[in-house]
């Protein structure tokens, strides 16, 4: 049985930045976190931004709210995108790829993941395969189900001893979604075997539908959100850069975007 490696750990003492204080370098992770509501304003520009067939499917939401939702999530991360490969976002064509992972067309090189809880948004781009979650953690749900079918005992344990048991639960289910995320596996009957404590684990590689080593990091996001990331182990983990995006500069999404920044 051939084994992969995954570490688990808590990034600690994050420094933020804001997005437009400095250029995107494309030799790090870049992890963006976004409170949608303040991008509403996209809404307006949406049919410059977003191509006919985007439109069309955000139709598909006769709820107003959530329609409006979906334009602002998908306007966000064409622009992003876009920023990051200093490209305009008309030319960002996203496409399901393996398994309902998302990708780029013609960038082999681009990897990203997205997630979405509640207002909040988490992108992660990477010059690899990559897998982030992000939950907002709700004291009033009640998680013992999902634990029962989708923890080991182990984690179970962790859970049931912790001082807080329902950020434990959301620490470790949000590292198993980022995994998973990953590498395209997605939650399925094996989503129990996917490790999420502290420390190396070694799992069977046909569990987890990869050869590589991984690596998985969660990480605070404010006082209401937990977030997790998961890379390849040979992804340096100091080579990472958290911005949060409370403003767009009108130059990224303005109908003569072309290039929309420069990159180190």
């Amino acid at each position: 049985m051939a084994l992969s490696s995954v570490q688990c750990y808590s990034i600690e003492n994050i420094k933020w930045d804001h997005f437009t204080s400095k250029p995107i370098e494309r030799h790090l992770i870049n992890i963006f976190f976004i409170t949608t509501s303040l991008h509403n304003h996209l809404i307006s520009s949406h049919q410059n931004i977003l191509s006919s067939e985007e439109i069309d499917k955000s139709q598909f939401y006769h709820h107003v709210p959530k329609r409006e939702k979906y334009i602002v999530n998908k306007c966000l991360l064409k622009i992003l995108l876009g920023a990051y490969l200093d490209k305009s976002y008309h030319t960002i064509e996203l496409l399901p790829g393996r398994n309902g992972k998302p990708e780029i067309t013609n960038q082999p090189n681009l990897h990203y993941s997205v997630s979405y809880s509640a207002d909040y948004m988490l992108l992660a781009i990477a010059p690899d395969d990559i897998g982030v979650d992000v939950e907002c953690v709700r004291h009033d749900f009640h998680f013992q189900d999902v634990v029962d079918f989708s923890f080991s005992p182990k984690e179970k344990n962790f859970i049931k001893e912790s001082a807080d048991p329902t950020k434990a639960f959301y620490t470790l289910w949000t590292r198993k979604e980022a995994l998973v995320k990953a590498t395209a596996q997605g939650i399925n009957d094996d989503f129990n075997y996917i490790p999420s404590l502290n420390g190396s684990h070694l799992i069977d590689q046909a569990k987890l539908i990869t050869s590589l080593d991984w690596t998985t990091s969660s990480f605070p996001i404010g006082t209401d959100c937990i977030g997790a990331i998961s890379y390849p182990f040979a992804l340096n983990s100091k080579d990472f850069a958290f911005y949060t995006v409370d403003t767009i500069p009108s130059a990224l999404y303005a109908p003569s975007n072309q290039l929309v920044i420069n990159t180190i």
